[in-house]
């Protein structure tokens, strides 16, 4: 029953902690990690991991400061200017999303979530890193998990295949092999990473349902449902 544009402002908020925590470990990767390369060569550019790297950074945070901040900031003032320019039905969809970045605004419940997604991004490091050993992957250590963790998120801001059948692989493999692993070493952990988390996260997205009562039929069916509502509930 939530509306649509609260979800797309809630759905941002969430991305946001993602990309908070994410930046965070590219971050510590440019400061500190021991990289492979200082400049490496792209489509005949040369490009510098630690300054090109701060750039991109810069980059992400102008944008999300707009998504983000800009509203904030503006609040009502934005709402009555795009009522005046864009009409009464733009203007309630930016209210419903300002009513879902209220979450920001809730400081102890921002700090709670970014705790705990910090936390899932450190295991995360931390289990890739253990996967290594059982490869004998002697070239890389936990801050390569940490640099191969951020070359794989950001590679899958990309379109990807359902799954991510085939990106996934690509994106973990190719840092390895720069990091000194044969081919099939690095294709053969990549593969394995990606069914491990795939059979961790399938049963735990079952669990979730069944405690709900849902089937995946019935869970896919509220979601048209309730994508529908909200988008006639908005036109009026």
């Amino acid at each position: 029953g939530v509306p649509f544009s609260q979800a797309v402002a809630l759905t941002v908020v969430d991305r946001l902690h993602d990309i908070v925590g994410l930046g965070l470990i590219v971050v510590a990767v440019i400061a500190w990690a021991p990289l492979p390369a200082e400049v490496v060569t792209i489509g005949g550019a040369a490009l510098s991991i630690r300054t090109d790297g701060r750039r991109v950074i810069a980059v992400a945070a102008l944008l999300f400061g707009a998504v983000i901040v800009a509203p904030l900031l503006l609040g009502e003032r934005a709402e009555m200017l795009l009522r005046r320019c864009l009409g009464e039905r733009v203007a309630r969809i930016y209210r419903g999303y300002l009513t879902g970045l209220a979450v920001v605004g809730d400081v102890p419940a921002l700090l709670r979530a970014s705790f705990w997604n910090l936390g899932v991004w450190w295991l995360y490091i931390v289990s890739m890193w253990a996967l290594f050993h059982a490869f004998h992957l002697t070239e890389v250590n936990l801050w390569s998990a940490a640099v191969i963790t951020c070359v794989l998120h950001m590679g899958l801001l990309l379109p990807t295949p359902p799954g991510l059948a085939g990106v996934f692989e690509a994106f973990v493999a190719a840092p390895l092999i720069v990091y000194g692993a044969t081919p099939s070493s690095a294709a053969a952990y990549a593969l394995t990473l990606h069914v491990v988390q795939v059979s961790v996260l399938l049963p735990l997205a079952l669990v979730f349902l069944w405690r709900d009562g849902l089937s995946f039929r019935q869970a896919l069916a509220l979601g048209r449902h309730g994508v529908a509502r909200s988008t006639d509930a908005e036109k009026h």
